[in-house]
């Protein structure tokens, strides 16, 4: 039998290429499917070690399109997969409905609110949610010593150093960007204390009570609560701490 060097070719490229990744089979396959192969063919250099897995990938995918050609047919034409959501989306969406999980177990009467300006900073959420800045809960995560808490406190507040040192028995340092989601599960921006990833001890100051209702976080970077100071502390099992510089009461 005359040895087909086209049909040999396609061959080995449609069917033996991609089974390179299985050299010793290759062998007992030849001997018992195609013995019209020129073992020359599967053996004198077209089974060296692949460099990778995708380059195997690409080579069948360039012989299917050959033997294609050759019958006449179109070549296929390559399906790409939807990009995957960017690991930080996920985890906003995770975020959020934790919060979510926690209101409707705790307090399904409060209301989630978005908007559609970013809230991230206080001053972006007072102007999303058209409120003053100084009723923009904002809540920090702390390292005290070797303890992690949360300190929630008034959007225009500042912590005093010597009344923390105080309160809490050392001055408190802000945690670094990658420890507050890893420790909370929320994104800065969207940090509150609901939906915690991690139970913590939570501080409310007392430049809260300045206002009837404040905006904390609720997990995103959208999103927000309105609540009282007290119902706030309440579901939180937060303690009220004098910690902050005194900001001006609201006009």
């Amino acid at each position: 039998m005359r040895h087909s060097r086209l049909g040999g070719r396609v061959f080995l490229e449609t069917t033996l290429i991609p089974l390179a990744v299985h050299p010793p089979r290759v062998g007992r396959f030849l001997a018992t499917a195609r013995p019209d192969v020129n073992p020359a063919l599967s053996l004198a250099g077209a089974f060296q070690a692949p460099q990778s897995r995708a380059a195997l990938c690409r080579s069948g995918s360039h012989a299917t399109d050959l033997s294609r050609h050759a019958a006449g047919l179109p070549a296929f034409r390559a399906h790409q997969n939807a990009p995957a959501a960017p690991s930080s989306q996920l985890s906003a969406v995770m975020s959020l409905e934790s919060v979510r999980a926690f209101f409707l177990e705790k307090a399904p009467e409060i209301a989630i609110l978005e908007a559609e300006l970013s809230s991230a900073t206080v001053a972006q959420a007072a102007i999303a949610f058209d409120v003053e800045p100084g009723r923009i809960a904002k809540t920090l995560s702390l390292r005290i010593g070797t303890r992690v808490v949360l300190l929630v406190t008034s959007g225009t507040s500042r912590i005093d150093n010597k009344k923390a040192k105080a309160c809490f028995g050392a001055r408190p340092r802000m945690l670094a960007t990658e420890e507050v989601a890893a420790i909370t599960g929320h994104e800065l921006g969207g940090v509150c204390p609901f939906g915690l990833k991690t139970p913590l001890p939570i501080y409310c100051d007392l430049s809260l009570r300045a206002f009837d209702e404040v905006l904390p976080a609720a997990g995103s970077r959208t999103t927000s609560v309105r609540i009282t100071p007290d119902r706030l502390a309440e579901l939180v099992g937060a303690q009220w701490v004098d910690v902050c510089a005194a900001s001006d009461p609201p006009e």
